[in-house]
């Protein structure tokens, strides 16, 4: 048996979506301008704090940065001044970072005029002595249905899976 295609035309690939996208090409310079800054303040800052902070993002006039906890926040929040003078030296000498920077990415870059400090919320993993809670049991008239349902299938091996699951679920 063949089946049909379902597209007449062929299906454009991911580059082809991209450079037709406006949408898609500003998501992509902005995630670089977002990736050469954070290695850039990282490299900047260096030290153990370094690696506890992530640049997020640009919103209007703000750099906004994710730390780790409040101890990395405090620490990130003493280089503020750091930071800023960093970014107006980057924004006044444009020329001398072309070659980590496009100059739209320097203009973008030059309008931060604040850096906004959040704490990532943390990620809590299930303790390991954690107990899972039971299962829910299957009502009786729901258990009746499937019975029903397991009765009309042709798979022997499938109608006793159900079967027994049922069995082993019910109230």
């Amino acid at each position: 048996m063949t089946t049909k295609p379902i597209y007449k035309k062929p299906i454009p690939s991911f580059a082809e979506l991209l450079g037709k996208s406006h949408k898609f090409t500003k998501l992509s310079t902005q995630t670089q301008l977002l990736t050469q800054l954070d290695r850039g303040l990282k490299a900047f800052i260096g030290g153990p704090l370094a690696s506890h902070f992530q640049v997020s993002r640009i919103r209007y006039a703000d750099l906004i940065l994710y730390v780790d906890n409040g101890i990395w926040a405090h620490a990130l929040r003493m280089n503020t001044q750091k930071i800023l003078e960093l970014m107006s030296e980057i924004a006044s000498n444009g020329e001398r970072y072309t070659a980590t920077f496009s100059a739209k990415d320097i203009s973008s870059i030059a309008n931060i005029k604040a850096i906004k400090i959040r704490v990532r919320p943390p990620v809590s993993a299930r303790p390991a002595n954690a107990r899972q809670k039971p299962a829910r049991k299957i009502s009786t008239v729901n258990a009746a249905m499937l019975l029903e349902t397991a009765a009309i299938f042709e798979d022997e091996e499938l109608k006793a899976k159900w079967t027994n699951f049922i069995q082993k679920n019910t109230r």
